[in-house]
């Protein structure tokens, strides 16, 4: 693969990634302090965060959130099957293979999000079953870091890695999901995005 490819794909995937956040936070908002879930209350919450300076109307914020009806899917996902860790959202193998060759089902991400509540019960069986440090490996802000693409003010340990040392690393592995933890416990003053954001 070119380079050129390659920051292409890489940079779909971080999209894609983005997007399934994206709907997840929004499902969040729509929650009221009864446990209620609307429109008009992620609205709400989005409105009084949003700057002075940002001039979007509260009926164009409306007519966007609306366009993302699949955040109650992802929810499904990262309640059940992560134990309310919004991070499994970015681990989430592209494509897989599950079961015995004649009776094999094929998942994608898309398997992931329209999974009924009792199946994202069971994946989450499997992996504290076959993969109990998936989300204890990796760094607690991740998916933050990702939802809003900002910099995270330190290096992840992936970036400094040699790539030679991710290619020999298993797939899944402790090890290379270890290399998704920063190199510094704190971030460096002023990339720090804005933390005010009741999006987290």
């Amino acid at each position: 693969m070119s380079v050129e490819k390659f920051q292409r794909w890489h940079g779909d995937l971080l999209g894609l990634i983005g997007q399934r956040l994206g709907a997840w936070k929004l499902q969040q908002l729509k929650c009221n302090d009864q446990g209620r879930k609307s429109w008009t209350t992620a609205v709400d919450k989005i409105m009084q965060s949003k700057p002075t300076s940002e001039l979007t109307s509260r009926e164009e914020i409306l007519a966007e959130v609306k366009k993302n009806p699949k955040g109650s899917y992802w929810s499904h996902v990262v309640q059940h099957a992560a134990n309310n860790d919004p991070n499994i959202l970015c681990l989430l193998p592209h494509t897989m293979t599950i079961g015995p060759p004649h009776k094999h089902r094929s998942f994608v991400i898309s398997t992931y999000r329209d999974l009924a509540v009792p199946e994202c019960k069971v994946v989450g069986e499997v992996l504290r079953q076959l993969q109990p440090n998936l989300l204890l490996s990796v760094d607690a802000e991740l998916s933050r870091d990702l939802l809003y693409a900002r910099e995270p003010g330190s290096h992840y340990i992936l970036e400094e890695t040699d790539d030679q040392q991710i290619k020999n690393a298993t797939l899944g592995s402790d090890t290379l999901l270890s290399m998704l933890r920063k190199t510094a416990t704190s971030a460096s003053p002023g990339t720090q995005g804005n933390d005010t954001n009741p999006f987290f």
